[in-house]
């Protein structure tokens, strides 16, 4: 038994011996902190760049962040990113871009970053209809993907999970107008838009709520036009998601109409003021239910 005993000291002196010392545990614990630490940072000064670029809309500079196997979760890769970019800046020159990181995610060579990203601006023609230039501001929620080449970071794809954009002519710049949608519905499901628009007295408003896919080149749905309620300011259309497994924008537009008189009482109907909204409605493919 004496033997026993001290056999089994001796197994378990080498055992201890031969697992790392709690210091040494310590100091690897730190060492993999730092070193996330250090990619966090880097991650940070990307971005920080990446953004300075947007507001100089140096085209050329940002193709240095856009990896060429980027491609978004709706299916935009690199050469259609930079003909949207193109057709963005001619519409709004001055677009101002403002970033709030709310996570970073490293996981080696990959990080994934959560974003609340805000954007203004003024569209560089004047409206037919208003004879004055749109006021363009846009939110939303995004998480960007990055990965690691040699020393430098570039973004691999994104995935906007929330976004709603406005834009006021006009008589509607200093009015109140909004537009509610789901975030996320079903593919083939259907939904409710609502719009809430201001109505200044003496004022009569015409709506029109439809939705559309989010594809490239898009395309344009046909309005239907309905008098808002001066009353209440609502207008609300139910809608069914589509089934071809696209993500989609609900889409709204009012238009503020003033009537006046001429010498001769004869009435005057004049359009002084448009709003165009949209919202992201993430449509979840019907291959994925039951999943």
């Amino acid at each position: 038994m004496k033997k026993v005993i001290i056999f089994l000291l001796a197994v378990l002196i080498m055992n201890v011996n031969a697992l790392p010392s709690l210091a040494e545990e310590k100091d690897f614990n730190v060492n993999v902190s730092l070193q996330k630490n250090l990619l966090v940072k880097e991650v940070v000064a990307f971005l920080e760049k990446f953004s300075n670029t947007l507001n100089l809309h140096k085209k050329d500079e940002l193709k240095n962040y856009i990896s060429y196997k980027y491609k978004s979760a709706d299916g935009i890769d690199r050469q259609k990113l930079f003909e949207l970019v193109d057709k963005t800046w001619a519409s709004y020159p001055n677009l101002k871009y403002s970033f709030k990181i709310t996570n970073i995610r490293i996981n080696g060579n990959q990080a994934a970053v959560d974003l609340n990203e805000y954007i203004t601006g003024v569209s560089s023609k004047k409206s037919e209809i208003t004879h004055d230039r749109g006021v363009f501001e846009s939110q939303t929620d995004n998480v960007i993907y990055l990965q690691r080449f040699g020393k430098s970071w570039q973004i691999v794809s994104d995935r906007i999970l929330f976004e709603k954009t406005i834009i006021k002519y006009g008589s509607a710049k200093n009015l109140t107008v909004d537009f509610y949608a789901p975030e996320q519905v079903l593919a083939g499901d259907t939904y409710t838009a609502t719009l809430q628009a201001e109505i200044p007295a003496g004022v009569f408003a015409l709506g029109s709520i439809t939705r559309q896919p989010i594809v490239y080149p898009s395309v344009n749905p046909q309005e239907v036009f309905r008098q808002i309620p001066t009353s209440s300011g609502l207008l609300e259309r139910v809608m069914k998601s589509n089934k071809t497994n696209n993500n989609e924008f609900a889409a709204a537009s009012v238009g503020y109409t003033e009537m006046s008189e001429d010498i001769y009482a004869t009435p005057d109907i004049k359009l002084t003021g448009l709003v165009l909204l949209y919202q992201r409605v993430n449509v979840i493919p019907e291959s994925m239910f039951g999943l």
